[in-house]
């Protein structure tokens, strides 16, 4: 019986549990900044049709619950300060989410292109500090694979590498 009042919502039980999962996502989406895919994932775990799950998305867009743009941001910020990931790695994971390239260009110009070539640049010279290598060679080329492996783009990477400031790194 608890079967047929999940899979069906034209009863007034499935009307009471929309009203239920529209309350639900509120709270989900309030908690933190959420994609339209990921409250449609959401909305699937909960057994609501699709037909039910798109009035509640555009509901939650329209009362400002879910903003694509606003998301891009927070997780473009949170990934370069917190896991200091590159814009590569940060791209390929919004794209991931569903997220549009204009709203991805649009957070990544939130933070500054010079902000970002001085974060890859404090994190190229602690790798450099870190590596117990002798060979100079060696030493930029695990520093270049470090920092490629974290979403910077090789030609920033290799430029600060060749930078004419590498005495600074001590090679």
């Amino acid at each position: 019986m608890m079967r047929r009042q999940k899979d069906s919502i034209h009863n007034k039980s499935g009307i009471e549990s929309i009203r239920n999962a529209e309350a639900s996502i509120s709270r989900y989406c309030a908690y933190q900044e959420r994609t339209v895919n990921q409250v449609n994932e959401k909305l699937k775990s909960m057994n609501i049709s699709e037909e039910d799950s798109g009035t509640i998305i555009s509901k939650l867009i329209s009362e400002g619950f879910i903003n694509e743009q606003r998301f891009a941001i927070a997780y473009t910020l949170g990934k370069l300060n917190q896991n200091k990931w590159g814009r590569l790695k940060i791209s390929h994971n919004l794209k991931a989410h569903g997220i549009s390239g204009e709203h991805i260009e649009y957070a990544f110009s939130q933070y500054g292109e010079d902000r970002y070539r001085e974060l890859a640049f404090r994190l190229i010279g602690k790798k450099l500090r870190e590596i117990k290598d002798k060979d100079p060679h060696i030493i930029k080329q695990k520093a270049a694979k470090y920092m490629i492996v974290k979403g910077f783009e090789s030609n920033i990477v290799w430029a600060i590498l060749n930078d004419k400031t590498r005495d600074h790194f001590k090679l």
